[in-house]
């Protein structure tokens, strides 16, 4: 229980620190902010970062011995929770990316094109984050396996999540969350992860997704198919 209420605190966290204002004509796919926002944002994602390292240094002994996982094992949402394990897989959230992007170019939807390129740049970049720290800190899990701070999982779930609610909103922002928080406590209920680990892997993943709309601009979401005799081809740039 301890541990869906932190999964849901740092979730509730992120979820305002989402919002971007625009205007009401502003391009959907277009990262745009008010000046003086750029120190702000900074500030707020450094400021994230710093609680969820506080927490996890807080709770890195929390659950040694295994009682999360035996209560996640047989919680009556069990199933439910071990489709997070699935949900935040690379073939999944890294591949959806890729089907976003492509789908939006064949079909010349630029929306679609835009929303593609980014999800795939937060997935890789918090995808960099995270090999990086998990090399670094070469943390035994929980199974005994290396590499268990921070969770992959987790951040690439939570890495989505600001890109969603910049192209689509809240009602794309509500269900990534709570997939993300499923797939934390899938990775716990499955022993690949700590407590400490998916918190600080749900903090990475946002900010990389938060970082890939800071810094991105509008031109950077181009593609296009190729046709030449007997081959075709795709070409992109994001």
């Amino acid at each position: 229980m301890r541990a869906a209420i932190a999964l849901l605190l740092i979730a509730a966290a992120l979820a305002p620190a989402t919002a971007r204002a625009q205007p009401d004509d502003a391009d959907p796919g277009t990262a745009r902010e008010a000046p003086g926002e750029t120190d702000c944002a900074t500030t707020r994602m450094l400021s994230v970062l710093g609680l969820a390292a506080l927490a996890s240094a807080a709770s890195w002994d929390v659950d040694r011995d295994g009682e999360f996982a035996r209560r996640l094992e047989t919680s009556p949402a069990a199933e439910i929770i071990d489709f997070g394990n699935t949900w935040g897989s690379g073939w999944v959230i890294g591949g959806g990316a890729i089907a976003t992007f492509v789908a939006g170019s064949l079909g010349g939807d630029a929306g679609m094109r835009a929303l593609g390129a980014d999800l795939m740049r937060a997935y890789a970049l918090s995808g960099l984050a995270t090999i990086v720290l998990k090399q670094a800190i070469d943390r035994r899990r929980p199974s005994g396996g290396r590499y268990s701070f921070p969770s992959g999982h987790t951040s690439a779930a939570f890495g989505i999540v600001p890109v969603l609610d910049h192209h689509l909103g809240w009602r794309a922002t509500a269900p990534a969350l709570a997939l993300g928080v499923i797939t934390a406590m899938g990775r716990m209920q499955g022993r690949h992860h700590y407590l400490s680990d998916v918190i600080f892997g749900a903090a990475v993943g946002w900010a990389a997704g938060d970082l890939v709309l800071r810094t991105r601009r509008p031109d950077e979401a181009t593609g296009g198919v190729m046709l030449a005799p007997g081959a075709v081809g795709y070409a992109a740039s994001f």
